[in-house]
Formats: structure tokens, sequence, C-alpha cells
């Protein structure tokens, strides 16, 4: 068979005959790039988005970088940030506003396709059944375009300096991606899932559907401080275990989940502190933030503060809310700042690595044993099902970390009941 040509999103106002045909498909590959990496929100507060040369050259021969690049800077498409820092900070790029807007087209370069095929085909067979399984299940995907629109014009930025025309056209620009069924699938090295549905905010999740049909989320409630809880009490199993934990590689691993040191979480004999008894417990009841906060405080503006300050910020921060946290649970607070002693990202790789084990190693990889048929769909800590599936996926949620030897809550979210803010 025939195999399928790449396709590219390049804008709309891009002239192509300031290339040949040896340097204008790796331009449109480049701005193709530049694209995807803005809709996945992986620009800087600047819009600059950084790129590896060691990257690049998989795709675009080196002979033909430079070129590329000088003639899109010249020609004021493409803007840099001028800015190499050796082992610290790859050179940044941003396309200009007037280039925001794209069309979708097929690369015609033979050898541009094969050398795509050859290097994504590589990273392709690194994947595991249960991420295939996961990536076909995008294919059933409908998107309601025209009821987007609307949504999109009452979203607005959490930053108030932020360009809100910019905002917005990044998400018409993530939905048409998802109407087109050009979907990407990516699991990092801590094995997460990422898809274009990872992306979407909840308001814009109503547009989803599969058969004409709106799903419904099934969220874990308190995910990741509960997850912290797990760790913390398997932490104070003993020297050697607290070791391995401490000294965790994520790199150059082909299977990135942690599945053995789960299994080792169902047996439980071991004494923990009373304080990580006692917030676990709250955990599980879903009531985490609530007994955190204070009076008159936002939930989600709490969490943020909450995960940045203390689960997943630096040792070194000081203030009140990790001074409450430690006095309220010291074995939680020592567990934490052990973990990020010599690295304060570790606390989040860790984190990231036993949820990803336990939804897409355990949960997923058992729906697709018992039902291969069931339509389910990822966003970290939350499933995504059709009504009719929705007590059948819970109970082998609830299962999996029961036998962890916790009991948390799930929120059920209808996606067609939540309503656009009013601007």
């Amino acid at each position: 068979m025939k195999a399928e040509p790449a396709t590219f999103y390049v804008p709309i106002e891009f002239d192509s005959s300031m290339f040949d045909q040896v340097h204008l498909p790796y331009a449109q590959f480049f701005l193709n790039l530049l694209h995807w990496k803005w809709i996945c929100w992986r620009a800087d507060k600047n819009n600059f988005i950084y790129l590896k040369y060691d990257y690049l050259i998989r795709i675009v021969p080196r002979t033909v970088w430079r070129e590329v690049k000088e003639t899109l800077v010249k020609a004021r498409i493409v803007e840099t940030d001028k800015t190499v820092i050796a082992g610290e900070k790859c050179l940044g790029f941003r396309v200009t506003p007037k280039y925001w807007k794209t069309r979708k087209i097929e690369c015609q370069d033979s050898r541009l396709n094969k050398r795509i095929r050859i290097v994504f085909g590589q990273d392709e067979k690194r994947s595991l059944p249960v991420h295939r399984w996961l990536k076909d299940k995008l294919d059933l995907v409908e998107f309601d375009m025209e009821l987007a629109e609307k949504i999109i014009l009452t979203l607005r930025p959490d930053d108030p300096e932020a360009d809100l025309t910019e905002y917005r056209e990044v998400f018409r620009a993530h939905c048409q991606k998802i109407v087109d069924k050009e979907h990407i699938f990516i699991c990092d090295k801590y094995g997460r899932v990422h898809t274009l549905l990872t992306f979407l905010p909840k308001e814009l999740r109503r547009c989803i559907k599969v058969n004409g049909r709106n799903l419904v989320g099934l969220d874990l409630k308190n995910s990741q401080p509960l997850i912290v809880g797990v760790f913390a009490r398997q932490y104070y199993r003993g020297g050697m275990t607290r070791s391995r934990f401490l000294s965790k590689s994520f790199d150059g691993r082909e299977n990135p989940y942690c599945r053995q040191e789960i299994e080792a979480m169902k047996e439980q004999k071991q004494s923990v502190p009373g304080d990580l008894i006692e917030y676990i417990k709250v955990c599980e009841a879903g009531r985490f933030y609530q007994s955190m906060m204070k009076k008159g405080e936002d939930k989600e503006t709490f969490k943020v503060q909450f995960f940045q300050n203390v689960l997943f910020g630096k040792n070194c921060y000081k203030g009140p809310m990790k001074d409450r946290f430690a006095v309220l649970y010291p074995s939680v607070t020592k567990v934490l700042g052990e973990l990020k002693r010599w690295d304060y990202r570790r606390s989040a790789w860790t984190m990231q690595n036993y949820e990803s084990t336990v939804f897409i190693e355990l949960i997923c990889g058992r729906l697709k044993r018992e039902r291969p048929r069931v339509i389910v769909f990822t966003i970290h800590d939350c499933i995504l099902t059709l009504p009719e599936n929705v007590a059948y996926v819970e109970s082998v949620v609830l299962s999996e970390w029961e036998k962890l030897g916790v009991k948390p809550g799930l929120h059920r979210e209808r996606y067609d009941e939540i309503r656009p803010r009013v601007v």
C-alpha cells in the first residue's frame, strides 16, 4: 500500500514562491512544527517556542536548515529571541501575528515524507499495546466546531496581560485539528499521555462527541495530594525502599511505568505516622483542599498555589501555606523535602509517574483486556466515557485504587451541563 503523505498546517499568508523546491517542504515542516507547539501551549509568556537543534536536524538536513531559518526570519514570518545558552537554553522561535491563521496541506516531497515516517515510526514502535489501543479510540471523536466557536468567544486567559486575540486563536486552531482528525498521541518519559483532548478547557469538552452523544468525565478527587500520601506511605517502609525512591531515574526506559513499585503497595504491613494516616483519610474523603483553605479563598486559585508552593515547589520556599501544611502533616512534609532535596522537580516527576502507572498501565490496561470496545479517553487523572459505560469504568477505577489500600472518591461530570462563562 502507498503510505499516506504527511500533513502540514502552514500560514494562509505564507508565500511559497520565496523558496525553491528543495527548501520549500522543509520550511513548511518547520512552520507546522511551530504551529503544533503553539496550539499545545508550549510557548513561553513572550510566545517563544524553544526547539533543540538536534531535534530539528532529525528531519531537516543541516545544509537546508540555515537557509530555511534565515529566509523566514528575513521575511518576518518568524522571529527569534536571539539567545542560546549552551546546555541550558535553545533558540526561541515565534510566528508573527499576520501568520497565525493556517490551512492544511499535504507534503509533496517523497524524501521528506519518507524521513518523517522513519523518525516518527521509531517513536511509534516504542509505544505499548495500551497506548495503541487508546490512540485508536481518538478516531471515533466527533467535534462540534460551531458550538466551539461560540464558547471560545467567552474564554479569557487567567493572565490579564495576555493577548486575548491570540489566546482565542490558539483554541480555534487547536479545535480545528480535532475536527480534521489530525490527532497527536504522545507518551512522555513519566508515562503521561498527551493528546489534543488533554489541552482542552472543560468548557470545550462539551463539544466532544462519539456517535452524536456527549461524554461523562470520571475525575479522581484530590488526586495529586492522594498520590503524594500513597507515595509517603511507601517511603516509610524502610531504608532500601526509601533509597530506591530517591534515586529513581526516568531516562532511557522502554516502559515508563513503575508497575513493580505499585504492586508492592498492595501489601501494607508497616506502621505509618498518625498524621499520614489522617492525611490519606482526608484525601479519600475529597476534603483536602477545603481543610486547608481559609474562609473566602477560591478553590481553583488555592490549588494552583498549593501545587506551586508546597507539593512541587522548591524546598527553600517559605510561606504561611507551607507552614500550615508542615504543622498539620509533618510526615508528608518530610517526605516531600527529601524527594526534592537534589532537584525540586523530582516531586512532580515522581507523582506523574505514579498517576500514569495507575491510570494508563493498570486501569486502561484492564479496560483493554476486559472490554476492548469500551469508549475511553484519558485526561491524566480523569477518564472520559459514554454514559452507558460510566458504572463499569467507575468500578474498575475504584477497584484498582482499593488494591493499593485507599478508597478515593470519584466525581462524575456531564460535560453537556457545563455552560460557557458569560463575558
